[in-house]
């Protein structure tokens, strides 16, 4: 009777520890699709180098908060070419991107390949008048278990904008 018990405890111990898990697992708190826009006063030219050069490590002007470097052996504004990300903060993450699409001046679209968010960011360069209409999609799905309960105490809202402020 006693090693029934203690199995059935177990096993209850169990449910009890997986039901919660699971649902982080699978919960919205881990998907994310924000979209930033902002009216640059410079041509699309202009932006579109500046976010290349930004991208391959050339300049960093998202320092202290993000940096990113191409990856040796790869050509800037080249499809497959691979850029490694790092969000700079109290707990780090390293991201590596590659490029999908690129139309020069108008748009890039890469795929988030390691680290611990995955999906994509669109971003997309519009003339309007003298400036540039710039807009960043960002689509994303939390990946890694530490990464999502991360997740679940920064807030839905908050993830995003802990990683690009």
């Amino acid at each position: 009777m006693k090693n029934k018990f203690k199995k059935t405890a177990i096993f209850m111990l169990v449910l009890i520890l997986i039901i919660p898990f699971s649902l982080i697992l699978k919960s919205e708190f881990t998907t994310y699709d924000v979209t930033d826009e902002a009216i640059i006063n410079a041509s699309p030219e202009v932006v579109f180098k500046a976010l290349r050069d930004e991208f391959i490590g050339k300049t960093n002007w998202w320092m202290p908060y993000l940096s990113s470097k191409i990856r040796d052996g790869h050509s800037p504004g080249r499809i497959g070419s691979l850029i490694d990300v790092t969000v700079h903060g109290e707990h780090p993450v390293k991201i590596t991107s590659k490029s999908v699409e690129i139309k020069e001046n108008e748009m890039i679209r890469s795929e988030n390949v390691e680290g611990p968010l995955k999906g994509e960011t669109v971003w997309t360069l519009e003339r309007v008048n003298d400036k540039t209409k710039l807009s960043c999609r960002w689509r994303m799905k939390a990946s890694g278990l530490v990464f999502k309960f991360r997740t679940l105490d920064l807030g839905k809202e908050n993830i995003y904008y802990a990683a690009v402020k």
